[in-house]
Order: structure tokens, then C-alpha cells, then sequence
């Protein structure tokens, strides 16, 4: 893929083309729409946590992607299709090379306008271990939405300017985001508003022109589950017309469980990099009693 279809942060600009000869909704990845612009992303293993009915915060899926743009908050991982060729093979490249220069964490799973940031800022991470920070993690807290994002680390002058743009009033916002980062069509009825002044017709404008900017989906975890159920089932079904007295399912309710935790746990440390591809096969063909 070319370098210019890509912004200088490293986020793909619109391919409507390329995705429908993949047949991919394009809504679902992270692209870049029109005059849209990157304010930053962090990619070093930002890690996304929902809040609970127990108040506690619980960590969702796998490390991501998190990328700010004028107009949205994204967190992405690998799409399933991605994730399944990555794990399935290792290119002539390197797998460090495929994961982080050919494939990218660009499948979105929670996307949040950007005006609705307004004055929930980025800070510090509080102690995790008796008091002690063991790292200089950074926390996005979307409370609204009962989501916050950690980050392992952000450059304090990075974090200030990204602060100082959620300080601003919302107006002030639209037209640093339209003139000052170039997002000229992010809002297109600004002219009229800049006669009337009316700050409750701009929110309202942004809110109904935004609102497919703002979703969450579920866990992608239970997708990867719902794939190797399938896949077993049919491995299963074959297996018995060809052994009839073989009818009983081996996909069983309690095993499920047992496969959703032991999968979880080789995904997390094949990504960690502490499993070989050759290792993580192994292991998923054994636990898939393949």
C-alpha cells in the first residue's frame, strides 16, 4: 500500500475501493473521512477497561489502538479476519514486521466524538501497588460512557496539548478543529452559525451529524469463541456421519468456559511476544483438540 495512503501518524486514509474489493464495511475501520485529521495515537499496548455494576473497572479483550482525530476517540484491535491470518501464519518478513508494518489494529470497538471530550482530560494513572506507581501509565476516563483507557506512557508535552484542546468551549473547539487543524468540512453549517452565535443549535447540529461516530460493540473475544465453536461443531458433525455411534457433542457448556480462559490467556501471551507463532499453534491445535 502506498505511503500517502496513510496520514504522518500512521492512520489510513479512506480506501473506498480497496474495501469493497474486500468486501469490508469501511465504517468499521479506522480511516480517515474526508478533511478528517489525527491529533495523536498511541499504539504501545493501550489497554481498555469497562466499568462494572460493582463500580470496579474490568479490562476489556486484548491491547489497542487508540487514535484521537478532530472529529473522533477510537480503540481498535485486529479485525477477526486480521487476527486469524496472523496467528495462522508467519510471513517472510518477521511477525514483528507483519504485526506492526502490514497489519494494523484499525477494527474499531468503541469510537466516541470528539466534542464530547470536552473537559474530561488525560492524567495520571493513580498507584496500583501499595501505594507504589510501577509505571508512569496514563488514564483517559470516559465516564458517560463507563469506559477508561491506560496507557503505558505519554510525552507530557503531548498530553498538555491534548488537554488544552478538551479546555476549550465547544464553539472554540468546532473552529480550532475547522482552521486550525484544517478540518474543513467538519462542520459545514459553521457560516451559520457564526451570524446567529446560537451554541445550543451547533451542539444539537453536531450531535445528530456524529451520532455514527459513537458505539460500542462487543467483545471481540466472543467473536474468536462463537468462530472456534463453529468450526469444532462442524469438525464434529463430519466426524459423525463418517462414525455414527459418535454423536455426542465434545463442545460441551462446561468446556466453554475452560476455552475461553485458556485461549485468552495463549492470544495475550502471543502477543506479549512470549509465545513463538509455531508455539501458539501448537498450543491452540491442542487446545482445540485438533
Amino acid at each position: 500500500m502506498d505511503k500517502s495512503d496513510f496520514d504522518e501518524y500512521g492512520v489510513q486514509r479512506e480506501n473506498t475501493k480497496l474495501d469493497n474489493f474486500l468486501k469490508r464495511d469501511s465504517t468499521e475501520y479506522m480511516r480517515l473521512q474526508g478533511s478528517e485529521k489525527t491529533l495523536f495515537k498511541e499504539r504501545q499496548n493501550t489497554e481498555m477497561y469497562e466499568m462494572k455494576s460493582n463500580g470496579e473497572y474490568k479490562r476489556r479483550d486484548y491491547d489497542g489502538t487508540l487514535v484521537l482525530t478532530t472529529r473522533r476517540l477510537t480503540f481498535s484491535l485486529y479485525s477477526p479476519r486480521g487476527r486469524a491470518s496472523i496467528l495462522a501464519m508467519t510471513p517472510l518478513m518477521g511477525s514483528a514486521n507483519y504485526r506492526y508494518g502490514l497489519k494494523e489494529k484499525d477494527y474499531i470497538i468503541f469510537s466516541y466524538p470528539t466534542f464530547l471530550l470536552l473537559g474530561k482530560f488525560i492524567n495520571k494513572a493513580p498507584d496500583k501497588f501499595l501505594g507504589i506507581q510501577l509505571a508512569d501509565d496514563i488514564q483517559w476516563i470516559i465516564e458517560d460512557e463507563k469506559v477508561k483507557f491506560i496507557m503505558p506512557a505519554m510525552q507530557e508535552e503531548t498530553i498538555k496539548n491534548i488537554n488544552d484542546i478538551l479546555s476549550l468551549e465547544l464553539d472554540q473547539f468546532i473552529y480550532k478543529m475547522m482552521f486550525g487543524f484544517k478540518d474543513t468540512e467538519l462542520y459545514q453549517k459553521w457560516d451559520e452559525f457564526a451570524e446567529t452565535q446560537d451554541k445550543e443549535v451547533l451542539l444539537n447540529n453536531l450531535l445528530k451529524e456524529n451520532n455514527h461516530f459513537k458505539f460500542k460493540r462487543s467483545s471481540l473475544l466472543k467473536k474468536i469463541l462463537q468462530e472456534g465453536e463453529t468450526t469444532r461443531k462442524s469438525k464434529d458433525e463430519k466426524e459423525n456421519l463418517k462414525s455414527p455411534e459418535k454423536s455426542i457433542p465434545k463442545f460441551e457448556s462446561e468446556k466453554t468456559f475452560s476455552y475461553a480462559d485458556e485461549l485468552g490467556k495463549l492470544i495475550d501471551l502471543k502477543e506479549k511476544g512470549l509465545l513463538t507463532d509455531e508455539e501458539f499453534s501448537a498450543a491452540k491445535a491442542k487446545l482445540l483438540n485438533l
